[in-house]
């Protein structure tokens, strides 16, 4: 009843209901730079309205993540990409 890439159907067999399972897929490549992939189960947004409701879940269940920027030197080197500095 357990693995990485399936929702938890519950203690018994009979239990069809969805209780919980993956947030995010999320690979760090120990390469050097770092690369960063992750995916997320369906989409970023929670409503059923918004474009980004399911824009990623083909990609979820291809196996697939695109490479996310890790360092800021690829985060800023994004189009309209800026770095906000929170400090105490």
């Amino acid at each position: 009843n357990f693995c990485v890439d399936a929702s938890h159907p519950g203690m018994n067999n009979r239990n069809f209901t969805y209780s919980s399972g993956p947030a995010i897929r999320h690979v760090m490549e120990m390469t050097t730079p770092v690369t960063r992939r992750g995916v997320i189960p369906g989409g970023q947004s929670e409503r059923p309205i918004d474009p980004h409701y399911k824009d990623q879940a083909l990609l979820y269940a291809e196996n697939k993540a695109p490479v996310i920027p890790y360092v800021t030197a690829d985060v800023l080197a994004k189009p309209g990409r800026t770095l906000m500095d929170f400090a105490p």
